[in-house]
């Protein structure tokens, strides 16, 4: 158990063609790495944030679904209310590629690693990023579900619902609340409580 570092192009240049300089597990930890890096003061936050969003471009989830963690535990303690839009830009370049690439649509044909990723990509790219095309589709997604549970695929239910839920009315609130008092299936009502916790306005927040 080490950590390592080399000088900071060097480090660019590995996280631009990482299949050239690294292999399948080296990949894979890569991004722990400079974290860890980034804790002890080894590199900048915005070293970080360049690193991070060149390496994302990797096809591999795996990868994907370890900038989303590193984005969250940076979230709390970096983006005060002044830096909301620019981090919004920067998780949409961040994670555009992925969007990209896996799509924001459940396939029959997709890998059980891009199954598990695909909620937190929505998520990220629709709460923080502000991607209108993510939210007007997590919208819509949402609506379809709060009707019939069983017409959406379930593994985006939660993470759709809380997209919409994020900009919601008082309306939209109590018509969520009544639906976690009426549930009967328990991940339904996991996912409705949860999308409770994800409105934006204080008095809602409070109410819930």
């Amino acid at each position: 158990y080490y950590r390592w570092i080399v000088p900071a192009g060097m480090m660019m240049k590995m996280a631009e063609d990482p299949d050239q300089t690294m292999s399948a597990r080296e990949r894979a930890r890569y991004l722990g790495n400079v974290r860890a890096l980034l804790n002890g003061g080894e590199v900048t936050g915005d070293e970080y944030l360049a690193l991070a969003a060149a390496f994302s471009k990797h096809p591999d989830p795996e990868i994907v679904a370890a900038l989303m963690a590193d984005l969250g535990s940076l979230k709390m303690p970096f983006v005060t209310d002044d830096l909301a839009q620019p981090f919004a830009a920067y998780v949409c370049q961040a994670l555009g590629p992925a969007r990209d690439r896996f799509g924001i649509e459940p396939r029959t044909d997709d890998e059980e690693a891009v199954k598990l990723i695909r909620p937190g990509l929505l998520s990220w790219l629709g709460d923080e990023g502000r991607d209108p095309e993510v939210r007007a589709y997590c919208e819509d997604m949402a609506q379809r579900y709060l009707n019939d549970p069983t017409s959406i695929d379930p593994s985006i239910a939660g993470a759709v619902l809380g997209v919409a839920a994020s900009d919601g009315t008082p309306e939209e609130f109590k018509a969520l609340q009544a639906k976690v008092e009426s549930a009967k299936v328990p991940a339904e009502r996991s996912r409705y409580l949860s999308a409770l916790g994800k409105f934006d306005d204080p008095k809602l927040q409070d109410a819930a």
